[in-house]
């Protein structure tokens, strides 16, 4: 939910980055690459007090798991726009790293289909047995709008961790980052050590860091001692201070 928690409108993109669009007639869904039209622009709705939300077309029709059948031989069930407003409409983001899955009541999980005719380019839901199926059900959350302040949910982000006993699918574990507020953090500094100067570094992510600097007002005449940190030591904070 947190990935879905401060957006108003989304774009989903497959693994192969394809967008999840509102076909014209109002009724249907698809995959296409271009992304730019309003028919790719979901709005989010929450579901209050459940972990659970609602997406809705540019044409005010809900994102809903039916139960047709896509093929009369086939597993999988027809996404479709309507006006239900009934279980079938709400859908479990379950977080895996930056991406999600968005998973039924009953179990199953939105789907993005390949291959030959009819199958290229539409989207069902099923439960994936395989593990290559799996990554198959993973979504990108574009944020193409961010909500307002005011109308944000106040109850924090749920994620369900368990493994699914009803789909048969294990949800992967994902790397956890410690989040720290940084104001604590400073405030616990200075009463610690007194330290006139503090340089906070935080690795984010795989690849960069971002680095703060606070200098505390009226000091002077400061020499800077560097702590040197390797790149590849992720998660890491380091702290290094300024000597008068």
């Amino acid at each position: 939910m947190e990935l879905f928690r401060k957006a108003k409108t989304v774009r989903l993109r497959t693994v192969k980055d394809k967008y999840l669009i509102a076909q014209d007639d109002q009724e249907s869904v698809y995959q296409d690459r271009d992304g730019s039209s309003r028919n790719a622009l979901w709005t989010v709705e929450f579901v209050g007090g459940e972990n659970f939300l609602r997406l809705i077309s540019c044409y005010g029709k809900y994102l809903t798991a039916s139960n047709t059948l896509f093929l009369p031989s086939a597993t999988g069930r027809k996404v479709l726009q309507t006006n239900k407003t009934d279980s079938s409409v709400d859908w479990e983001p379950l977080r895996d790293g930056f991406q999600v899955r968005l998973r039924t009541r009953s179990g199953h999980f939105l789907r993005p289909n390949g291959g030959v005719p009819p199958w290229r380019n539409s989207v069902t839901h099923d439960i994936p047995h395989r593990s290559r199926t799996q990554e198959k059900v993973l979504w990108d959350v574009d944020v193409a709008e961010i909500l307002p302040l005011h109308q944000r949910t106040q109850s924090e982000p749920k994620f369900n961790k368990s493994r699914s006993t009803s789909s048969g699918l294990a949800t992967p574990k994902s790397t956890q980052k410690s989040v720290i507020r940084l104001e604590d953090l400073l405030l616990s500094l200075h009463v610690m050590h007194g330290l006139n100067h503090i340089c906070v570094a935080f690795h984010i992510s795989m690849h960069a860091c971002v680095v703060v600097w606070i200098r505390k007002l009226g000091a002077r005449g400061c020499k800077q001692q560097r702590e040197q940190f390797s790149n590849n030591q992720r998660g890491s904070l380091l702290i290094s201070s300024w000597i008068p």
